[in-house]
């Protein structure tokens, strides 16, 4: 997965900290981190899988509550059995 810098970190492809430094990011770059539409973002806010905070008229997503939710999702695929996996 490439983040924002089109790097990806070494622990388990999970996007490295724009390179300005940003430690929250709008809903629109939230959605194009995740590959996801911006209802499922605002969704993953409403149930706390992301943090999120108003900075004027805009809502900010968290940097770390992004790469939790990422490692999260990798650690669930891991824990299911290899043979339910598709693609490998």
């Amino acid at each position: 997965m490439q983040g924002i810098t089109g790097k990806v970190s070494s622990s388990a492809g999970t996007p490295e900290a724009p390179e300005n430094g940003a430690l929250a990011v709008s809903v629109k770059k939230a959605t194009q981190l995740l590959d996801l539409s911006e209802r499922a973002i605002y969704r993953l806010i409403e149930t706390g899988e992301l943090q999120s905070y108003h900075s004027g008229r805009s809502r900010k997503v968290t940097f770390q509550s992004i790469r939790d939710y990422i490692e999260r999702q990798l650690k669930a695929e891991q824990a299911q059995p290899s043979a339910g996996r598709r693609g490998q």
